[in-house]
């Protein structure tokens, strides 16, 4: 799309694929359209060991161009507590300087702006949207969907288009906790019913349970 340009965060990367897990899949990297917008992920051309952006402390990018909007793709390492009981905690903050001198702080909060990819069912995030446009799944699929759209993204509006963005500082709450990778524990190619087992749990087969049910000891 002529009217997006990507912005280079290749000199900022320190992460490669690995920190999305042991089976990342298909991650698009380098230069690529996500839902018709052009994203650089990591440098061109494309390399797998340093190709995003991990932040343990604030870090400041240049952009020195003007913008009505700046569209971020970014995903949640991990969730900030069991069972969504985290959504609206905020975990970074996305600042930027304008020419001006205006700060535009954006807060980035768990189930709006950023969200774990892939979400439980349920809770896909209220502000921001998946890399890809909505498809229709196998009539039979596994326990788990194999979702392919790594990344998430969500855009923060410049109240001024005509005042030049000079940069952007992400700025992580807490440090750690605002970037890259599935939940702990998740497997893509599982095909067995992943709900917890409990105390009280009757084990059924996936397709429904086999009557009558014995209740448990």
């Amino acid at each position: 799309m002529p009217s997006y340009e990507p912005v280079d965060l290749s000199t900022a990367c320190n992460a490669g694929v690995d920190v999305l897990g042991d089976e990342p899949g298909d991650v698009p990297l380098g230069r690529v359209d996500l839902r018709g917008l052009p994203f650089l992920i990591g440098p061109e051309p494309a390399s797998a060991e340093r190709c995003f952006l991990l932040p343990g402390a604030p870090m400041t990018v240049g952009i020195g161009r003007r913008a009505r909007r700046v569209i971020v793709a970014h995903r949640l390492l991990e969730p900030g507590a069991p069972a969504g009981h985290a959504v609206g905690q905020a975990v970074a903050e996305y600042v930027f300087h304008l020419a001006g001198g205006e700060v535009v702080t954006v807060p980035i909060r768990e189930r709006f702006e950023i969200q774990v990819v892939p979400p439980v069912w349920g809770r896909q995030p209220f502000l921001a949207v998946t890399d890809t446009s909505d498809y229709n799944l196998p009539r039979f699929p596994p326990s788990q969907a194999d979702f392919p759209e790594p990344y998430r993204y969500t855009y923060c509006a410049n109240p001024d288009p005509s005042v030049l963005v000079r940069g952007a500082r992400n700025a992580p709450r807490p440090p750690g906790d605002d970037t890259a990778g599935p939940p702990q524990g998740y497997d893509p190619v599982a095909t067995t019913d992943p709900t917890p087992l409990g105390p009280n749990t009757i084990r059924t087969p996936y397709a429904g349970p086999v009557l009558p049910i014995e209740p448990p000891n």
